[in-house]
């Protein structure tokens, strides 16, 4: 049974945040005492390799993998959004969501190389953008994108080379590569 609630001002006693909970007791909502609204169980991730590896250098279209640790400081994964066994974010809920991924190009890198991002194992209703190189060191590839998903379906991350010899280079830690990503609303 629903029920509605109508009220002009939700205030903390004396001064105190605010929360909403969940029926399992855990806050679901909370505004701080300055306004500062935190949403703690928004599905979101934020993912990092913990081995390097190289990609491409023929043309390809090949699913990035080993986004593998979400456990080290500064990574999260909220409800289990990313799975590392598949290696894919699940929309939880129907809703717009952001994601993110950062990388690199190896030195010597030519031609045309992209990041893809696939709906569903394809590209039909995914985002993707392309860049030409001519490089002679490490550059910096970052990509992201807003998609409206409904719930169940799933994104992956692929590497693009059109032509060339380009090579990506996801690297391992909290600093180099990763991917990211985040239910809006």
């Amino acid at each position: 049974m629903a029920s509605t609630l109508k009220v002009n001002t939700i205030q903390g006693a004396s001064n105190t945040a605010t929360s909403i909970k969940t029926n399992g007791g855990t806050d679901a909502l909370t505004i701080d005492t300055s306004g500062i609204v935190l949403l703690p169980q928004r599905p979101q991730f934020k993912v990092q390799r913990t081995s390097n590896t190289d990609m491409g250098s023929s043309a390809v279209n090949q699913k990035i993998v080993g986004f593998d640790d979400v456990s080290t400081s500064g990574t999260i994964n909220v409800g289990g959004f990313w799975s590392t066994a598949n290696q894919r974010a699940t929309a939880p809920v129907t809703g717009m969501y952001h994601f993110e991924f950062h990388g690199y190009t190896l030195a010597g890198t030519t031609g045309q190389i992209g990041i893809g991002l696939y709906v569903n194992g394809t590209n039909t209703i995914g985002r993707d953008f392309r860049l030409n190189y001519d490089e002679s060191g490490y550059t910096s590839v970052n990509f992201c994108s807003s998609m409206y998903l409904t719930a169940n379906d799933y994104i992956e991350f692929y590497f693009i080379q059109q032509s060339g010899n380009g090579t990506l280079h996801p690297s391992s830690g909290q600093y180099y590569g990763g991917v990211a990503g985040y239910l809006i609303g």
